[in-house]
């Protein structure tokens, strides 16, 4: 809060100066009064959506298990989870209201809730945690963006409907519209594996999208087609465009064609979801086409700051959207980039032309979104020029194919040919991705930038854009220091990485790991039974803490596995129960810790740090405490409700006790 003050302050005081002593700025720095009033509003924005927009009311009676409220947005099927948002009434006369997140377990197929629909619902609200290990994504942060602080699990037949939605919005009716299409695509084609491709596609999710699909389309930088933007919108357009032509014919032809195009691309944006990236598209096309209309050209980058500000207006929180920030540095970035990369170079033939014109859209894209792309996703797609030369005419013949298909809805026979060709073309996509995915690359997937490295980068690049623009030197200059404190800063990481030595206890839910690091190495034990099976469950909470920390180089080893085990581990009795030191400390591994149930030993095992993973044995008449430490930790193997105790009641004494159940992940540094 201060430094927002503290920005609003500056851009007042610098506003002041030039009005009251009515100072003029040279002709080269007159963008400076826009910056401070952006600074000034920016700043004030923020202040107010802090304090007023994201007051979230906190649920009183949590422990009240039957609720009701209405449906907020589309339920998503996802291994066997329905998950909506809906707005719980937390009073009897609806006065208070909290925005929550609904998890329902599915067994078999029934009819999902519509958004107006209300619901009752037998549950009991709780707060969704926050991240348990270093670096790991925040989602819990995420949803209280969109003003979510809670969630509710729901049984299968623990919810009803009580009522359908009082009228009838156009929302609704867009929602309707999409699910009776994709319920006649499904009943065409049951067990097609492309199906997932071609709802994200053309209805703008990925819900459905395997995990191997996912990774194809990300490491060849392939990803932005599955997000419904402007190609998509411009192919809409085009081909509504041919189907309405004759509508110029008549008189005043031209405004009813527009209004009738463009309140199809809008029902179209409802179906999609109202995404950023759609709307933002939707918007552009709008006022670009009511600009042709009223015969006054606007230019596009007015039309992008218009569409941003309307959209900014309508949902403040997508200024902090991934998505969001990801689709307007696209756009501005192929607007500027683009004439001028193709440029350099002017091919003869018509195909080589339109494939280094793919070429050069794909090469300025990547120049704006580059340092956001590494920032929130940590990888480079090397192929990504190849990727998308394959993709872009295979996405724009699909979505036009999508389009005719669509006309004829009335006609089964024709809609299904042109269903199996669409899925055909998108099985070739997919082989061809595979294929540009195993082509040999460098290692470029575990990318790590700061915050304070990413506004280096992003002024490298504004440094070269208004070189570019004004042919000024200083910019080139403002540039080369961004890149120096760049380099140096990732420099002085890997310096403080190679000279850090950790032990980190994570907190993974029914497992435990254990990560010894020492400089960019580093070796994570733990005691599931199979390491492949563990594999996904690390690269989820384990992941982002590689990455944060410069560790290049790590390998995931089974307790069980005792050829992989370090040496200076020492088994000891039971089964898995180790000891080893570590930096001149002492570490006992008790993954069995109820072999010692009952022992009786004149002598107590000192350690520095003893780990148990499972329920530590009281002890029994006559017997004394068997391990003694100055710290014990709980792995988060055993399950929540298994309670610890230690001391003179139970055979381990410690002096501190650590749960990383409950407080998240323990780090030691060395």
């Amino acid at each position: 809060m201060h430094f927002l003050l503290s920005g609003m302050f500056v851009a007042l005081v610098f506003l002041l100066v030039i009005k009251v002593f009515r100072t003029t700025l040279k002709p080269g720095l007159s963008w400076l009064n826009g910056v401070a009033v952006n600074l000034f509003f920016i700043c004030l924005g923020t202040m107010v959506i802090s304090r007023f927009y994201l007051e979230i009311p906190k649920i009183q009676n949590e422990s009240c298990e039957i609720w009701y409220g209405e449906v907020l947005t589309e339920p998503v099927v996802k291994n066997r989870f329905l998950r909506f948002e809906m707005l719980l009434q937390l009073d009897s006369i609806g006065e208070e209201k909290n925005r929550v997140q609904v998890i329902i377990r599915t067994e078999k197929r029934f009819d999902t809730p519509l958004p107006g629909q209300i619901l009752v619902l037998k549950t009991k609200p709780e707060k969704i945690p926050c991240p348990q290990n270093p670096g790991e994504f925040n989602y819990a942060k995420y949803l209280e963006s969109l003003e979510i602080r809670y969630r509710c699990f729901v049984k299968e037949n623990e919810w009803k409907l009580l009522a359908d939605p009082g009228k009838l919005s156009v929302n609704l009716l867009a929602l309707k519209a999409k699910k009776k299409l994709w319920e006649k695509i499904e009943n065409l084609e049951t067990d097609n594996n492309n199906l997932g491709v071609l709802y994200a596609l053309s209805l703008g999710s990925k819900d459905l999208l395997t995990p191997e699909i996912r990774e194809s389309y990300s490491s060849t930088g392939a990803m932005h087609v599955l997000v419904v933007s402007g190609q998509h919108i411009a192919l809409i357009w085009m081909v509504l465009s041919y189907i309405f032509i004759w509508l110029k014919d008549i008189k005043g032809g031209k405004y009813i064609q527009f209004f009738l195009i463009t309140g199809l691309i809008w029902f179209y944006t409802f179906m999609t979801g109202v995404t950023a990236s759609v709307v933002r598209a939707s918007g552009m096309f709008t006022l670009v086409s009511l600009g042709k209309i009223i015969q006054k050209e606007s230019s596009i980058y007015n039309s992008l700051s218009v569409s941003a500000f309307f959209l900014l207006l309508f949902n403040p929180q997508w200024l902090s959207d991934p998505g969001f920030q990801l689709s307007y540095l696209a756009v501005l970035s192929i607007v500027f980039f683009q004439p001028r990369i193709s440029e350099l170079w002017k091919p003869r033939l018509w195909l080589t032309e339109k494939v280094w014109e793919i070429a050069s859209v794909s090469i300025a894209a990547q120049i704006g979104t580059l340092p956001l792309t590494l920032f929130y996703f940590n990888r480079f797609p090397p192929w990504f020029i190849i990727s998308n030369i394959v993709v872009i005419p295979l996405v724009t013949l699909i979505m036009i194919l999508f389009i005719i298909m669509l006309i004829f809805w009335a006609v089964p026979f024709i809609f299904s040919i042109f269903l199996k060709v669409i899925l055909f073309l998108i099985e070739v996509m997919n082989t061809s991705l595979r294929f540009i995915e195993g082509l040999p690359s460098p290692g470029m997937d575990m990318i790590y930038l700061s915050g304070f490295q990413l506004l280096c980068f992003v002024a490298v690049i504004i440094g070269i854009t208004m070189f570019i623009a004004y042919k000024q030197n200083h910019y080139i200059f403002m540039g080369l220091v961004s890149m120096f404190l760049l380099t140096a800063s990732g420099s002085f990481r890997k310096y403080e990485t190679m000279k850090k030595s950790e032990m980190v206890l994570f907190s993974v839910p029914g497992k435990m790991v254990l990560g010894l690091t020492q400089g960019n190495t580093g070796k994570f034990f733990h005691n599931a039974a199979d390491t492949v099976d563990m594999k996904s469950n690390f690269d989820f909470k384990c992941k982002s803490f590689l990455l944060q920390n410069g560790i290049r180089k790590h390998e995931l080893v089974s307790m069980n596995d005792s050829m992989a085990i370090l040496e200076g581990f020492k088994k000891i009795p039971g089964n898995k129960n180790y000891y080893c030191r570590i930096n001149g400390k002492s570490i006992l591994i008790l993954n069995d810790p109820a072999y010692f149930s009952g022992l009786k030993s004149s002598k107590i095992l000192t350690s520095d740090i003893i780990i148990v993973n499972g329920k530590v044995p009281k002890i029994w008449k006559n017997q004394l405490p068997l391990f003694s430490a100055y710290q014990l930790l709980i792995s988060s193997s055993p399950p929540k409700y298994v309670d610890f105790k230690s001391g003179q009641s139970a055979i381990v004494k410690a002096y501190s006790t650590y749960d990383t159940r409950i407080m998240g992940a323990f780090r030691l540094s060395f």
